[in-house]
């Protein structure tokens, strides 16, 4: 197990697809985002692992670009980790539990990549609403990643609960919420996708720019998250 491995194993539980086909037959492996950095990432660390295999690249039916590769040693290679990538199915392979915690950051930092979302809004009273949940159809993924948030990196999280997502899927989510948890979340494990990544720095830098206590710093902490949530929409 290494870095590149556990990346792409949490990128093809995430927002991926490993189909082996009928007899072994037609398979494929899928990663599906609308983020440029993270397919880029991904067709690197494809071709780190298996040398310069051909790669398939279009936009799905949803407006989504992927990247996709059709070769049965590279379904059979992921399929060693994980007997199912089926969105109810997928969890936290073995090698990835038993691997040193650097291996256990990348895996988690990938996941939260395509799964997590951090969000700072402000409420009706002019104050600052933070967190980062992350969300999976796997009841057994979430509480797994929990429990190696909480007991690998001192991250405390909250209950893990049931959420109707605005798509209308029911999922499993996980919220982390707190200073202290934000700032080691972001020392230990952190985001690769550049937009998520901007919102984790602008909501640790939120508790020094309230509206009471630094009005001109509210303000302008405001505007970026507005022009930045405008972005993302528009990016998808």
């Amino acid at each position: 197990m290494n870095l590149t491995i556990a990346r792409c194993i949490a990128k093809l539980s995430g927002d991926g697809t490993v189909y082996l086909g009928k007899a072994g037959k037609n398979g494929y492996i899928r990663y599906s985002n609308t983020c440029e950095a993270l397919r880029e990432k991904f067709k690197s660390d494809l071709h780190y692992i298996f040398g310069k295999i051909p790669l398939t690249e279009g936009i799905t039916n949803t407006n989504t670009p992927f990247v996709q590769v059709h070769r049965k040693h590279a379904v059979q290679f992921f399929l060693k980790y994980l007997d199912s990538y089926k969105s109810k199915n997928i969890l936290i392979p073995a090698a990835i539990k038993k691997a040193p915690k650097c291996i256990k950051a990348e895996y988690l930092k990938a996941f939260y990549d395509d799964e997590g979302s951090p969000r700072l809004r402000i409420s009706k009273l002019q104050e600052w609403k933070r967190n980062i949940t992350l969300y999976s159809n796997s009841e057994k993924l979430i509480k797994e990643a929990k429990q190696m948030l909480e007991q690998e990196f001192k991250i405390k999280c909250n209950k893990v609960y049931k959420d109707l997502r605005e798509d209308g899927r029911l999922s499993f989510a996980l919220d982390i919420t707190g200073k202290n948890n934000f700032e080691t979340f972001k020392q230990n494990i952190n985001f690769n996708h550049p937009k998520k990544k901007k919102i984790l720095q602008n909501i640790l830098e939120s508790y020094a720019n309230t509206a009471k206590k630094n009005t001109a710093g509210f303000l302008k902490l405001r505007e970026k998250i507005k022009s930045l949530t405008q972005s993302r929409r528009s990016s998808h």
